[in-house]
């Protein structure tokens, strides 16, 4: 079972419980408009309500939580329009990241990356979707570190936050899961290189696939019924 306890420890309380919270809305712990009931929330974190408040108010300016009238916080949904947008802004700044990368990482942080691709490597040879979402996941939580701008960092990961809930449902296509590694390859070929501009080549043609294969795969929603919508605050 898994724990989303939090414990003790350097970072700020409401780090803590809003990184937890993220991680259980993007690995698909909580789905798309399940609710988020405070009491509930408190116990299963073991944190105090204004913590929990705290957190649910950051996770819906990331655009992961919305409240509706007369139910409170769920989560949020994704229409096609909300994914080609998050695609489109992602094509620009994960093509950017990947060329800072490549100008600025150290060594050691290229060997990291490397080693996260060596993961999906493996866990593509063994057909482990769970270890490919993990290795993955990794690749670009180093990359986001080693670009060297704390706010470009920040923007890539809530922009894959946002539609990482729908990975399982894309990955379900077995050649995915290969076409998804290829595209990775010659990012870490053109980071290896140092070469900024063939790196931020490759990052945004592999947002520009992912965003044509979910798109066509229809995860998303087509619209959001004006009952849903959040009230303007």
């Amino acid at each position: 079972m898994v724990s989303f306890r939090v414990k003790v420890a350097a970072a700020p309380l409401r780090i803590q419980v809003t990184e937890r919270l993220r991680s259980a809305i993007t690995e698909c712990h909580f789905k798309a408009e399940d609710r988020l009931i405070e009491r509930e929330l408190c116990k299963l974190l073991g944190v105090s309500r204004g913590s929990v408040r705290e957190s649910l108010r950051q996770l819906e300016a990331e655009g992961l939580v919305r409240l509706m009238p007369n139910v409170g916080p769920v989560v949020a949904t994704v229409t096609v329009e909300d994914a080609r947008q998050i695609y489109e802004i992602r094509m620009v700044l994960e093509g950017l990241a990947c060329a800072r990368f490549a100008e600025h990482a150290t060594d050691d942080q290229i060997a990291r990356l490397a080693k996260s691709v060596t993961k999906m490597e493996k866990a593509h040879s063994q057909r482990k979707a769970s270890a490919m979402f993990r290795a993955k996941t990794r690749f670009y939580d180093v990359l986001a570190i080693g670009c060297g701008n704390q706010l470009l960092a920040k923007q890539v990961v809530q922009l894959r936050a946002r539609v990482s809930q729908f990975r399982e449902m894309i990955f379900t296509r077995e050649d995915r899961i290969f076409e998804s590694l290829q595209e990775v390859l010659p990012i870490m070929k053109a980071i290896k290189d140092r070469n900024p501009e063939a790196a931020r080549e490759a990052g945004s043609a592999r947002i520009k696939k992912a965003s044509e294969v979910a798109l066509a795969m229809g995860v998303f929603e087509e619209n959001r019924s004006a009952e849903n919508t959040s009230e303007a605050a």
